[in-house]
């Protein structure tokens, strides 16, 4: 499902705040496996394999023993002779058809096919073994919902489906999402849980590539990142609407997308992104000030180059005043305020 950025933090005097560079989405997509990060991923998944190949083995070696049997069976016996003669309409005996071995090779992969699939079953392979129709049963979300997948009280405790609402399907619920050195991951955590940590029985990556990648492969399954990484591949993923029963800001779920984080109408899973320069070393140091004036005049395409979505020419036209005049503040008072819209921010930078 997908990222959210880090909101702001609130800021010494000797630094100034610039403008949000974005306001980012926090798509939430169904479907998973995410391969997490490499490493952690093999380790999980060799236990799987190690089974697998053990099963192939024993079964082939079982399959190669049971053909041997029945042709030694048919061959101690007239029965293969009487099939032979029937199938080769009275030929000789040089002439006759190798029934037994054609019987042995049948009965070989006979037993294969069901080792096989116990092979596939057992490196749970979905699309191989046992393919899923696709989610539809997650179509909204609360955040309360939200809060009881992923508070660190329900590790171990809400592992299916139906335990989160008693209408979806007794099926396992699998999460997927940031890692924990990352602002996705704590900012996630404080809106949704309320709390700095989420349950950690799940695989995780800063790389949301990697997330995309596992999502988009089982529909079982639940996980976060950026919206930008959910526009890219809509083909392979579906977003979950949002609906925010705690703070009782809309009485209907909301999907991701540009307007509703624009909007602030997809709450609380969006919130802009910000730079941070030493105030003093901004007056003082000309390089450091150019680059950040580049910054201001060049952000909005930027932005918009990388599939973010900027925040209006005002917000960077208020950054650079603060800047010019050496103001230092923040409109976000040092903690999580996913309520405010765009205007209200711009209200509140003007007036810092």
């Amino acid at each position: 499902m997908n990222s959210i950025w880090c909101v702001t933090c609130g800021l010494g005097p000797a630094r100034a705040q610039l403008p949000p560079t974005l306001a980012q989405a926090n798509p939430i997509e169904v479907t998973v496996n995410t391969t997490g990060q490499f490493l952690s991923s093999l380790a999980a998944f060799l236990p799987n394999l190690l089974g697998a190949i053990a099963i192939l083995i024993i079964g082939w070696l079982v399959a190669l023993i049971v053909a041997a049997v029945v042709q030694g069976l048919l061959k101690r016996t007239d029965f293969d002779n009487r099939i032979a003669a029937w199938a080769g309409g009275g030929r000789g005996a040089e002439n006759r058809i190798p029934i037994e071995k054609w019987i042995g090779t049948a009965v070989f992969w006979l037993i294969m096919a069901f080792v096989l699939v116990a092979f596939f079953n057992a490196l749970q392979l979905t699309a191989v073994s046992a393919p899923h129709p696709e989610n539809t049963w997650a179509q909204t979300l609360t955040v309360s919902e939200l809060k009881k997948m992923w508070e660190p009280v329900a590790q171990g405790k809400i592992t299916n489906w139906n335990q989160i609402r008693p209408d979806f399907p007794d099926r396992p619920l699998k999460l997927y999402g940031a890692g924990t050195d990352s602002g996705t991951y704590d900012y996630f955590a404080e809106v949704i849980t309320g709390g700095s940590d989420l349950r950690p029985d799940f695989p995780s990556s800063e790389d949301d590539d990697v997330l995309v990648q596992g999502v988009a492969s089982d529909p079982n399954a639940l996980g976060f990142f950026g919206f930008s990484y959910f526009e890219r591949n809509q083909d392979k993923l579906k977003a979950v609407a949002v609906q925010d029963d705690i703070q009782a800001q809309a009485n209907q779920a909301v999907a991701p997308s540009r307007e509703a984080v624009e909007n602030a109408t997809y709450v609380p899973l969006s919130r802009p992104l910000f730079i941070y320069v030493n105030g003093r070393a901004s007056q003082q140091n000309v390089n450091l000030r150019d680059f950040v004036t580049f910054y201001m005049v060049n952000a909005q395409q930027i932005v918009e180059s990388v599939n973010y979505i900027p925040m209006p020419g005002d917000a960077y036209e208020i950054g650079a005043v603060h800047l010019y005049k050496g103001e230092y503040g923040t409109a976000y008072e040092g903690k999580p305020q996913p309520y405010l819209t765009i205007k209200e921010v711009l209200q509140k930078e003007q007036s810092l």
